[in-house]
């Protein structure tokens, strides 16, 4: 869903910009796709079900070594 610049291209650079302008739809269809990500992985329901998960294996892993 985007360009793939390599670090310190300018002319990359340049040249994924110059594409960007020439085609607006592109540019368009991209920007979409990335908000749809965004919201997808880090809307308030995303991050929550991120930090359960997250806070049920930490109690999971905490009561394999209590057991011990």
């Amino acid at each position: 869903g985007g360009f793939i610049v390599p670090n310190a291209d300018p002319v990359g650079l340049a040249l994924a910009m110059d594409r960007l302008l020439a085609e607006p739809d592109l540019g368009g269809a991209m920007g979409r796709l990335g908000r749809s990500r965004m919201v997808e992985r880090y809307s308030q329901e995303a991050v929550i079900a991120m930090h359960e998960a997250m806070y049920a294996a930490m109690l999971q892993e905490r009561a394999k070594g209590s057991g011990s």
